[in-house]
C-alpha cells in the first residue's frame, strides 16, 4: 500500500471496519472493498485541490454505485472529502476538489514554476502554440533534428 492507502485504510478501521472487514486490491478499482458491500477508492490531492484519474480508472469507477472516492492530503492523515464515485464528472469539480481524468494519448507531466515559466517563454519566443510544442522542438534539437 502507498501512503495514500494507508490514510484510507486507518480510515476505515476508525469508521467502524475491522481487519477482516476489509479487502485491499491493490491493482484494482477500487481500491478497498468492504464486508458491506462498498467499495472505496483512495485518491492523493495534488496542490491545493485537484486529483488525477487515468482514462479507464475514471469510466469504471464513474459507472459503479456503491464506491466512495476518499481524497487525502500529504501532508495530513486527516479526510479531506468524499464523495460517490457515480457524480464525477470530466474536468468538472466536487466539493471544491477539480477532476483531472486524462485521455489516451495525453500524459500529465508535474514541473516546477521556474520550468513553466521558462517553457512559456520559449513558446512566445518561437512562437508555437503549446508548451507541448516547445518540449518537442528542445527534444528534436537535442537529437540533431532541424
Amino acid at each position: 500500500m502507498n501512503k495514500t492507502e494507508q490514510k484510507a485504510y486507518r480510515w476505515l478501521l476508525q469508521h467502524g471496519y475491522s481487519e477482516k472487514d476489509i479487502v485491499y486490491q491493490r491493482r484494482r478499482s477500487p481500491d478497498f472493498l468492504t464486508s458491506d458491500k462498498k467499495g472505496f477508492e483512495v485518491k492523493k490531492l495534488y496542490g491545493k485541490n485537484v486529483i488525477k484519474f487515468g482514462p479507464t480508472q475514471f469510466s469504471g469507477l464513474k459507472s459503479l454505485k456503491n464506491v466512495t472516492v476518499l481524497v487525502f492530503a500529504e501532508d495530513t492523515d486527516e479526510l479531506i472529502t468524499q464523495f460517490p464515485s457515480n457524480k464525477l464528472e470530466k474536468n468538472g469539480v466536487i466539493n471544491g476538489i477539480k477532476i483531472f481524468a486524462t485521455d489516451y494519448g495525453l500524459i500529465h507531466l508535474e514541473i516546477k514554476k521556474e520550468t513553466h515559466k521558462r517553457l512559456l517563454s520559449r513558446k512566445v519566443e518561437w512562437e508555437l502554440d503549446s508548451i507541448d510544442e516547445v518540449i518537442t522542438r528542445l527534444l528534436d534539437y537535442e537529437e540533431g533534428k532541424p
